[in-house]
């Protein structure tokens, strides 16, 4: 079953001791989708052993579960937060996501108002999202954000994108294969290097959404930076772009 276990809409539940394991390409180890904090997953072995995918061990869709003490083995996410972010993501404790192909949790899907961090200390990573209309999404002085490749950051109508660095901690947005920032996020060593248009754009698509970007590096994108609507480019640097910035 390339789907695992798939719980939506459940109050209260427990997933405990259990052991997934799959080879197929498509597989998903557990969904949790529109769930609360009451429901915990704990003490899982989650395995996958097919050929490379892009899927994820653990998949959250607007939801707040419990993640406690699974061992997630073989995907190329551990965990995908593919909605809600940041305003609903799992609690994580004494996890064990280091046989994966990316070193950290990734974020996809419908994004809300907050601010961009790294829950319980995993590095997040952007896949393809979109900022919901009228959301604003604040990106702190120093934060690293990586693409996946062929992904982008869409923003809905009335969206806001606010990274607002600093001279001495700037804001980078670039490829999940630059080592040059936060070190080797896909644990290749230097099997893959960053290339120009690795990953796609910032779309300020929706009308009346705002890009603003203060002390900002934007590295390896392809367009890196569109707009049909507000945007305010401060003191940063476009480079490594496969077409126009």
């Amino acid at each position: 079953n390339p789907l695992g276990i798939h719980l939506v809409e459940v109050t209260s539940a427990q997933l405990v001791s259990n052991t997934v394991t799959s080879a197929n390409y498509n597989a998903l180890g557990i969904t949790l989708e529109e769930i609360g904090a009451t429901v915990m997953v704990a003490n899982n072995t989650i395995d996958y052993t097919g050929p490379p995918s892009t899927n994820a061990g653990i998949q959250v869709k607007n939801g707040t579960p419990m993640l406690t003490n699974n061992r997630v083995h073989g995907f190329e996410k551990a965990v995908e937060i593919s909605g809600g972010y940041p305003q609903k993501v799992p609690t994580y404790d004494n996890n064990d996501f280091a046989g994966n192909q990316l070193r950290g949790i990734v974020v996809s899907g419908e994004i809300n108002t907050g601010s961009w961090s790294n829950v319980a200390g995993y590095p997040h990573f952007l896949g393809y999202a979109t900022l919901a209309n009228g959301a604003t999404l604040t990106i702190p002085p120093g934060a690293v954000i990586k693409f996946l490749a062929a992904t982008q950051l869409n923003l809905g109508t009335g969206a806001k994108l606010i990274a607002a660095g600093t001279a001495e901690q700037p804001i980078i947005f670039t490829s999940i294969t630059d080592d040059d920032y936060a070190g080797d996020s896909n644990g290749d060593g230097q099997a893959t290097l960053p290339a120009p248009g690795h990953w796609s754009t910032i779309y300020g698509g929706g009308a009346a959404s705002t890009i603003s970007l203060q002390h900002t590096l934007v590295r390896f994108g392809a367009y890196a930076i569109q707009t049909t609507s507000n945007l305010t480019l401060q003191d940063s640097t476009i480079e490594q772009s496969s077409s126009s910035a």
